[in-house]
């Protein structure tokens, strides 16, 4: 006990001398260490060190006072320069010395004579190379020493070497050092016996064999989960953490991949010195990942150690390691700061009551303890560091376990965001289905009095009811295309179009707005834009009808302007650059952040009443994004509103344009037999009316039952079915009628749907029943005479 505590009161004092300040606060828990540490024999003394009354059953440090010959060689020593005291472990550099350079170490061993055991010397990495010499005789070396940065080369490699069978034993370590911030015997030398120490040196390189292939193989497993199955940042941020750790297992201590690979001293000392930055930080992002709460505040945390980690990493990459490790304290400053910033995430979501934060903070002791073994081992106060890698490979099994138990309750949170998605898509597509059903009634009906003899006063009154049917339309409208956007169920159709017709027939639709309004509706298309483009033109008009619409309710007696330019080529494709402008009152800063979110209906300051779901901004934004581009806007209050989007299109094929033909009224052959099924009375009757006013007569039916039985028997021609009635659906009736078309070859019904349920995917499934055609309801003349139209056509045929 006595001399445990005399080898640390000796650092003590050399610390406080100023040779090695940079070890006082471990040389104080070292004392505490020392207390618990058995007996192991004095230090050496002005060179010399007697062991002569030591069993030695262990190995012992030979630290102490050796003989030190600075900035000279073996030939050297003794002639031109005396030597003086120096402390192993230590370094040359904290006596104000600079690291670059060459010196002489010697001890003088006094040894049991009586010994039966060979003894064997360990001497671990000293970042160095040097020569050792026993008895006067060379013994062995590691790397190429020499007296200047160009003739030496350095090497990592620890080494067991056998001591002569004397009693008494000098050792003379020649040291050549230009790579490194440490220069000397900064690394406890021991001596031990042979058959001990090398059996320990086998065992501790099996070790560290194991411990770096089972670090691998996780690695390799969860990068690989995460490539090819889950993209969670935790697999990734895991995956890397225990890659770095296999790297650093077979890279430091008895350095198992250099003996295997002989990996030269640049390589493996800067894979050593970027995983010691970069683990710390990497876990970090880890632990972030799995535990934090997204406040801003452990975001900048986070990033700044990000930042101090990718800092120290180039200087590692760029720089000579003379350079690099004179960073040691600063990287040494980021681990604390790694292991403060997941102290404080992790109590954080203690306190909320998390119970995996509870079960990793009693974890999180292993690589703590396993870091301060490290931390120690390298100061030369323990001797054992392979505690860190028992304590890495548990801590990293118990981390695997929280990973998978964290990424599978993300997957079942996704999978309720998922079920309530879908529930909110079907409820909004019955949703639909209910309103149009009304609507139907109010719309139809408002054009069955649009062909009657109104008064003016009148056709006010009903122009207001088909301007609110109008607006709760749209509403439904925007309400499924934002069910479509959330269930990912929207499809885009690319079709070739001729670019300047489609714009002037979009704005087209809007220029009597414009005019009601005393606005001047100009259009611009750049000579550059190709005459031809493939795109979804539905997707694409819905897009700028909402951006045009938006600018009439903000703009009275101004200017709206649509432009169309070319804004490049990327790969195989072409940018157009679009943009809807007025010159209206425009809208606050502060709003503009918010316009794009759903519900925003006060993004403007109202001069009039401008009514609108708050869902036209939102739903082209997500449009814009769907082909490709994205929404932009610029504003200024009083002087107007520019949106803008760029998107990329791909070229179309130019194609004669032909006159349009005159449109000829649905012509239904004369004694056609036609029948119209409908539960609802008021849709019945109106689509009957509707019918009539194009020359037909109508049978009818309430039920899908009835409207087969009543086809069974008169085999119509023409049948319009409404797709929700009892009994039997009309999609049931269509596949019954084309069944029993197949198997009696008989002629074929035209039929068509209408129908409340307007998704795509709907309309995709009532075709593949069996109709021809499909009119959504509200039915509108022209929509129904577009049918009958194609009807006819079919007919005739």
């Amino acid at each position: 006990m006595k001399a445990a505590f005399d080898r640390t009161m000796m650092n003590l004092r050399i610390n406080r001398s100023g040779a090695n300040h940079g070890r006082l606060p471990v040389a104080l828990v070292a004392l505490v260490l020392a207390a618990c540490t058995p007996d192991r024999g004095s230090v050496a003394q002005d060179g010399i060190m007697d062991l002569r009354a030591l069993v030695l059953d262990r190995e012992v440090k030979l630290d102490g006072e050796w003989d030190f010959f600075p900035g000279a060689t073996r030939e050297l020593a003794g002639q031109k320069i005396k030597p003086v005291s120096f402390v192993v472990p230590g370094s040359w550099t904290t006596a104000g010395k600079a690291p670059g350079g060459v010196g002489l170490f010697r001890l003088r061993l006094l040894l049991p004579a009586d010994r039966k055991d060979s003894l064997s010397l360990f001497i671990p990495n000293i970042h160095s190379a040097y020569r050792l010499y026993l008895n006067g005789n060379f013994s062995s070396a590691v790397g190429q020493p020499g007296l200047s940065p160009g003739d030496t080369t350095p090497q990592l490699k620890p080494q067991l070497v056998r001591l002569p069978d004397q009693s008494e034993v000098e050792i003379l370590v020649e040291v050549s050092n230009f790579h490194h911030r440490n220069a000397g015997l900064w690394k406890s030398i021991y001596i031990g016996r042979s058959d001990q120490l090398e059996a320990k040196w086998t065992r501790q390189s099996g070790m560290e064999w194991v411990a770096s292939g089972f670090f691998v193989a996780f690695a390799l497993l969860f990068i690989m989960v995460y490539l090819g199955a889950w993209r969670h940042k935790e697999f990734l941020y895991f995956g890397i953490f225990t890659f770095l750790m296999a790297i650093r297992s077979g890279l430091t201590e008895h350095r198992v991949f250099v003996q295997a690979f002989d990996i030269p001293f640049a390589l493996n000392y800067r894979a050593e010195y970027l995983t010691f930055i970069l683990i710390p930080a990497v876990f970090a992002a880890l632990i972030f990942a799995l535990f934090a709460t997204r406040q801003q505040t452990s975001l900048f945390v986070l990033r700044g150690l990000m930042g101090l980690s990718g800092v120290l990493s180039i200087i590692v990459v760029l720089t000579d390691s003379l350079i690099y490790t004179q960073t040691y304290y600063l990287a040494l400053a980021g681990l604390g700061c790694s292991w403060l910033f997941v102290i404080y995430l992790v109590s954080s979501q203690i306190v909320i009551g998390r119970k995996d934060a509870i079960l990793f903070l009693l974890a999180g002791l292993l690589p703590l303890s396993a870091t301060l073994n490290d931390f120690l081992h390298n100061q030369n106060y323990i001797m054992t560091a392979h505690v860190s890698q028992f304590a890495a490979i548990a801590f990293v099994f118990f981390m695997a376990a929280l990973v998978a138990r964290r990424v599978n309750r993300i997957e079942k949170e996704k999978e309720r965001i998922v079920t309530i998605s879908r529930a909110r898509s079907d409820f909004f597509a019955s949703m639909s289905h209910d309103l149009r059903t009304p609507l139907n009634a109010i719309v139809g009906t408002l054009q069955l009095f649009d062909q009657s003899n109104l008064t003016p006063e009148q056709r006010r009154q009903t122009g207001t009811i088909s301007n609110g049917a109008e607006f709760l339309l749209q509403l439904v409208n925007d309400i499924l295309d934002l069910s479509r956007l959330e269930a990912g169920k929207m499809e885009l159709t690319e079709t070739n179009i001729n670019l300047r017709s489609f714009l002037e027939q979009t704005v087209g639709l809007v220029a009597g707005q414009a005019l009601l309004h005393g606005n001047k509706l100009e259009l611009d298309i750049s000579p550059r834009v190709p005459a031809n483009i493939l795109v979804d033109p539905f997707r694409l008009r819905q897009v700028l009808l909402n951006l045009l619409g938006n600018a009439l309710k903000f703009t009275e007696s101004g200017r709206i302007g649509v432009s169309c330019g070319l804004a490049g080529r990327q790969s195989e494709s072409i940018i157009l650059d679009f943009a809807v402008s007025d010159t209206g009152i425009g809208i606050p800063e502060a709003m503009l952040p918010l316009i794009f979110e759903q519900f925003q209906t006060g993004a403007r300051v109202q001069t009039r009443n401008a009514a609108g779901s708050g869902l036209g901004l939102f739903i082209a934004n997500q449009l814009v994004r769907l082909l490709g581009g994205a929404l932009g806007v610029h504003s200024e209050v009083g002087k107007g509103t520019e949106f803008n989007f760029k998107i990329p299109v791909h070229q179309g094929v130019e194609e004669k344009l032909t006159e349009p033909a005159e449109m000829i009224p649905a012509m239904i052959p004369p004694r056609t037999r036609v029948l119209i099924a409908d539960d609802d009375v008021v849709s019945l009757t109106i689509t009957v009316a509707l019918a009539t006013e194009l020359g037909i007569q109508p049978e009818q039916a309430t039920d899908g039952a009835a409207a087969l039985d009543a086809w069974k028997a008169n085999r119509y021609a023409l049948m319009i079915l409404d797709i929700q009635m009892p009994v039997m659906d009309g999609i049931s009736v269509a596949r019954a009628i084309r069944q029993i078309e197949l198997d009696s070859a008989a002629a074929r019904t035209v039929l068509i749907a209408v129908t409340a349920s307007a998704m795509p995917f709907e309309v995709r499934s009532i075709l593949e029943a069996g109709f021809d055609f499909v009119v959504p309801k509200p039915v509108r003349r022209n929509e129904l005479h577009h049918a009958l139209q194609s009807a006819s056509s079919l007919l005739a045929n």
